[in-house]
């Protein structure tokens, strides 16, 4: 049969025993302990992408009789992508820029293939941006990282224009996605969002006293 798991995680097999006239023994091996293991109780542990052989041999103690039976099993990856965006303030003032760092990390276990940031500015501002794999532009951020490594990270600094006249709120949000699986692709720290900073009231009073 076919069974699947991702890298770190674990399935269970069943070995039907049935029959026999004495005590029936079973033994698991995997052809390939680098991709999967398998304990005496048929649970398996993806250890690395891609597909190995389970063989279970059940040896029947009276008769000394043997039966077996393949599993093939695939392993597929599995990357932790955790991001954050902050530019270390709640407030801005228009007519300054605004420094954001956005961090893309691969908590694993797999290597995480074709990731790609995208990071829109606020309309009406305008942005340069770098990251230390490489990649600059300006405007909207938008990068692929061809292969992020487990536990690999990529930092990306963006430096927003506000003009004079902005008003609102400053909010921006990054999106980072991947087509190797994220066992949580929810991400609480992709939007940051400024406020106006307070204004001073400056009243002038003249008199010929």
């Amino acid at each position: 049969g076919l069974n699947e798991v991702f890298v770190g995680n674990n399935i269970t097999l069943t070995s039907n025993e049935s029959g026999g006239t004495g005590s029936l023994d079973v033994t698991w091996v995997s052809s390939n302990t680098s991709i999967a293991t398998i304990d005496n109780s048929g649970v398996i542990t993806g250890v690395a992408p891609g597909s190995t052989n389970i063989t279970y041999v059940i040896t029947d103690s009276e008769t000394c009789g043997a039966t077996s039976a393949i599993h093939v099993v695939t392993v597929n990856p599995l990357a932790d992508l955790v991001v954050t965006k902050s530019d270390s303030q709640t407030t801005y003032t228009a007519g300054e820029d605004v420094t954001y760092t956005i961090t893309v990390f691969n908590d694993g276990p797999s290597d995480a293939q074709t990731v790609t940031v995208t990071d829109n500015i606020p309309a009406g501002t305008t942005s340069t941006w770098s990251g230390d794999n490489g990649s600059s532009g300006t405007g909207n951020l938008s990068d692929v990282i061809a292969t992020l490594a487990d536990q690999a990270t990529v930092t990306y600094t963006v430096v927003v224009s506000v003009p004079a006249n902005y008003s609102g709120n400053l909010e921006n949000t990054v999106s980072v996605t991947s087509p190797t699986p994220d066992p949580d692709p929810s991400c609480t720290g992709c939007t940051d969002t400024d406020t106006p900073a307070p204004s001073a009231d400056v009243v002038t009073v003249k008199s010929d006293s």
